[in-house]
C-alpha cells in the first residue's frame, strides 16, 4: 500500500472510530479508543501485527475515561507516551510499554482537550470549551499553562506545530 492511500485509510479509520493515531521511530503505532465500555491507550507494529492495550482505564458507575490524543516525548529518555483526558484535567505519561505511569501537570480550569501536539517541552492542545489553543510549560511549572484566546466559534479538532527544525530539507533540482 502506498504512503498517500495509507494516510487515506488512517484519516478516514480516526473519524469512523475515533482514533487518534501516531507513528513514532520506535517503529510502532499507538491511538486512544475512548468510551464507556473499555477505554485505552493501544499500540501496535507498523504492520498492524502485534496489537495491545498499554494502558487501560477504569470505568465505575460515576466517571468514565476518555483518552482523547496520545503523543510520543522523543526529548525525555527514556522515550514515554504522554496523553490527555477529556474529563480529569490531567496531562499523565507513561513509558512506551505503558508502564511507570504518572501525572505530568493538573489544569485547575475547566478543559475539553481535543488533541495534542509537543514542540520541545511545550504541549499544545486545542480545547473544545475554550475554543482556544492551550499550552504547557512541562520542565517549568510556574504558570502552568497558557491560552491563546477565543480563537473560533465551530469545533476545534486537531492541532499540528510546524517548524523548519522538524521538516526535511528540499532538493533543488
Amino acid at each position: 500500500m502506498g504512503n498517500y492511500a495509507l494516510f487515506i485509510l488512517l484519516h478516514i479509520m480516526k473519524y469512523i472510530f475515533k482514533f487518534h493515531i501516531l507513528f513514532n521511530f520506535s517503529r510502532y503505532m499507538f491511538w486512544t479508543d475512548f468510551g464507556y465500555d473499555s477505554p485505552r491507550i493501544e499500540r501496535a507494529d507498523l504492520t498492524g501485527e502485534n496489537r495491545r492495550s498499554i494502558v487501560s482505564f477504569g470505568i465505575d458507575w460515576y466517571f468514565a475515561w476518555f483518552p482523547m490524543s496520545v503523543i510520543v516525548d522523543y526529548n525525555h529518555d527514556p522515550e514515554r507516551i504522554i496523553w490527555m483526558d477529556r474529563y480529569d484535567n490531567y496531562i499523565d505519561y507513561a513509558d512506551l510499554d505503558g508502564n511507570n505511569k504518572d501525572n505530568l501537570g493538573y489544569i485547575g480550569q475547566n478543559i475539553r482537550p481535543a488533541d495534542l501536539a509537543l514542540y520541545g517541552d511545550i504541549l499544545y492542545w486545542a480545547d473544545e470549551n475554550s475554543y482556544s489553543i492551550q499550552r504547557f510549560n512541562m520542565t517549568q511549572r510556574i504558570n502552568l499553562f497558557f491560552n491563546f484566546g477565543h480563537l473560533t466559534d465551530g469545533q476545534l479538532s486537531g492541532i499540528v506545530v510546524s517548524d523548519e527544525s522538524r521538516q526535511p530539507v528540499g532538493k533543488v533540482d
